[in-house]
C-alpha cells in the first residue's frame, strides 16, 4: 500500500493514518473484580491498567490494575492484578490484591481519618525461565510492582480531592504534598504457574541508604514524589539494572503534584536477590513550565523520553520531548509539540516506530478544544526531529453507542508485542464517575457495566523481534 502524502501533525488535530498497522477494536477485557468491596456493587470501577500487562513467564501474563471510586474526584482506590495464559487477553487464572485501600489512614501521625488513594500501578522484570546467550538469567521470576498513593477525605457523602477541593479541604493540598509518595512490592511467579508469591511487604520505596532518613532519596527532604508512566526499561541486555525518570515536586503550592523530573535507576542485588533504588539524577527542570508523567524508550544506544508539560503562567499544554544517551548526563535540548491539557503516553511499538498516545478532539464536534478524552488517537514521532507526523484516531467514544454522558477513553497502555500482535489497553468510564460532579447525569445500566478496561488489537506489517528467549520445557 502506497504510503500517503502527510503534513506534520500535533495532538489535537487527527490527520490520515498511518497504513502499516491495522487497528481493531477488541472490547471491555475487565469490567469488575471478585474482590469484596471492589466490585462494581461497592461502587468501584476497574480503571488505570498501570503500565499495560507484565510478562512473566513463556505463556503467562500478568494485569496490574487499580480500581476507581466513583464518588470522588481523580479517587483511585485499590491495586488489584489479574494472571492470564497465553497472552494479556487469554484465560484468567487469578485475581488478587496488592495493597488495599482504607478510610482510616493517618500517615502523619495526628489523628487523621484520610481515604488512602491507590493508583497507577506499574511493573516491571525478567520473566521466568529467560535465557541470556543460552544460559539462565539470575535475575529471572524477580519483580517489582510499583504505585503511587495520596490522600482524600470523606466530607458529608463526598470524596474531597485536594487539588481540586482547597475550598472545602483547607490544609488538603499541604496533607498531598507530604503524602504523595511511591509504594512498591516485590513478588515471583509461584510454582504453579498461578499466583503470585509475594518476597516482600508493600512499603514506601526509598533510595538505598536513605531508608530511615527524613530524605527518602539523594535529592533532600521536603519534596512529593510520583512515578512515571510507563514501566522502566533495562539498561542493557542483562536487565541487572532499569532506568526510569520520576517526578519530584518540592512543597509549594505552584507545582501541586509535578514540577520537575528526574532519572532513577533500579538495580538487582545478587546477594538479597531483590531490587533496590540505587541512585538518583539531578532534577531536571524546564524554565516558565511544569512537567510530569515521563515516558522514557530506549533505541539502541539512546533514550527519549517524553514528558506533560502542565500550563503554567499563561502557557498552554504541550509535549516535551528529549533524547540522551545518557539518562544521568546532559539531556539534549527539548522540542515541543502542542497537545490537549490529557494524559498521553510513548511507547516504542514492535515495528520500530515510536508513537505517541494521546487524546484528540473530535472534529465533528465545534467545542473539541477542551479537556476532551473521548477520542484517543496515535501519531508515529519522528526520532530524529521529535516531532510527531503520521497520525490515527484509534476508536470514538461517541461513535461506540455505550450510553455514556460523556465518555472517557485515557490511561492508553501498550503491552509487549506477541509475533504481529500487539494490545493497548484503556479505561473506558463517564467523565461523572472521576469528577465528583454534584448533579451527575443518569448513566444507563449497560454503559456502567461497560465501564472499566478495554483493548484494541494492533496488527503489525511483519512480526517482533522477540524481547525474550527461553529455555527449552522439559
Amino acid at each position: 500500500m502506497k504510503s500517503p502524502t502527510t503534513t506534520r501533525s500535533v495532538p489535537g488535530r487527527v490527520h490520515v493514518a498511518a497504513p502499516d498497522v491495522k487497528v481493531r477494536y477488541l472490547g471491555p477485557l475487565i469490567t469488575n473484580t471478585t474482590v469484596p468491596g471492589e466490585r462494581k456493587s461497592d461502587g468501584k470501577i476497574p480503571g488505570h491498567p498501570g503500565g499495560g500487562a507484565l510478562r512473566v513467564a513463556e505463556d503467562r501474563w500478568i494485569i496490574f490494575f487499580a480500581t476507581l471510586d466513583i464518588a470522588g474526584s481523580d479517587c483511585n482506590r485499590s491495586i488489584l492484578y489479574q494472571v492470564r495464559a497465553d497472552a494479556p487477553d487469554g484465560p484468567l487464572l487469578n485475581e488478587g490484591v496488592i495493597e488495599r485501600s482504607s478510610e482510616d489512614w493517618d500517615p502523619l501521625g495526628r489523628g487523621d481519618r484520610l481515604i488512602k488513594s491507590c493508583g497507577m500501578p506499574i511493573a516491571f522484570g525478567v520473566p521466568k525461565g529467560a535465557t541470556l546467550a543460552g544460559k539462565p538469567m539470575p535475575n529471572a521470576n524477580v519483580f517489582v510492582v510499583k504505585w503511587y498513593r495520596w490522600a482524600h477525605l470523606r466530607q458529608d457523602n463526598k470524596i474531597l480531592n485536594p487539588s481540586h477541593s482547597r475550598d472545602q479541604w483547607e490544609d488538603g493540598l499541604a496533607v498531598k504534598q507530604q503524602t504523595l509518595r511511591v509504594e512498591w512490592m516485590q513478588f515471583r511467579l509461584n510454582d504453579s504457574e498461578n499466583d503470585i508469591d509475594p518476597m516482600t511487604e508493600a512499603c514506601v520505596l526509598k533510595q538505598k541508604g536513605y531508608e530511615d532518613d527524613e530524605a527518602f532519596c539523594s535529592l533532600g527532604p521536603d519534596i512529593q514524589m510520583n512515578h512515571a508512566m510507563k514501566a522502566p526499561v533495562a539498561e542493557d541486555a542483562s536487565c541487572q539494572t532499569w532506568m526510569s525518570c520520576d517526578t519530584f515536586a518540592p512543597y509549594k503550592n505552584a507545582y501541586m503534584d509535578h514540577g520537575e523530573v528526574a532519572p532513577v535507576r533500579f538495580t538487582f542485588d545478587t546477594k538479597s536477590g531483590l531490587y533496590q533504588w540505587t541512585d538518583t539524577g539531578r532534577a531536571v527542570k524546564l524554565p516558565g513550565r511544569i512537567i510530569g508523567e515521563a515516558c522514557v524508550n530506549r533505541v539502541h544506544e539512546e533514550y527519549f523520553i517524553s514528558l506533560r508539560c502542565f500550563e503554567y503562567n499563561g502557557r498552554s499544554s504541550e509535549t516535551a520531548w528529549v533524547k540522551t544517551d545518557d539518562l544521568f548526563n546532559t539531556w539534549g535540548k527539548p522540542t515541543f509539540s502542542p497537545a490537549p491539557s490529557v494524559p498521553r503516553m510513548s511507547f516504542m511499538c514492535g515495528d520500530g516506530l515510536l508513537r505517541l498516545f494521546c487524546n484528540a478532539p473530535d472534529p465533528a464536534y465545534t467545542n473539541s478544544d477542551q479537556d476532551s478524552r473521548a477520542v484517543l488517537g496515535c501519531w508515529d514521532v519522528d526520532t530524529q526531529t521529535l516531532r510527531p507526523n503520521r497520525s490515527r484516531m484509534l476508536i470514538n467514544g461517541h461513535e461506540m453507542g455505550w450510553g455514556f454522558s460523556d465518555p472517557v477513553i485515557d490511561m492508553a497502555k501498550l503491552c509487549p508485542p506477541q509475533g504481529r500482535r500487539q494490545l493497548l489497553l484503556f479505561r473506558v468510564i463517564d467523565r461523572s464517575y472521576t469528577a465528583n460532579i454534584d448533579a451527575a447525569p443518569d448513566i444507563k445500566p449497560s454503559a456502567y457495566a461497560l465501564s472499566g478496561i478495554h483493548a484494541i488489537e494492533l496488527t503489525l506489517p511483519r512480526p517482533a523481534v522477540p524481547e525474550w528467549t527461553f529455555a527449552p520445557s522439559k
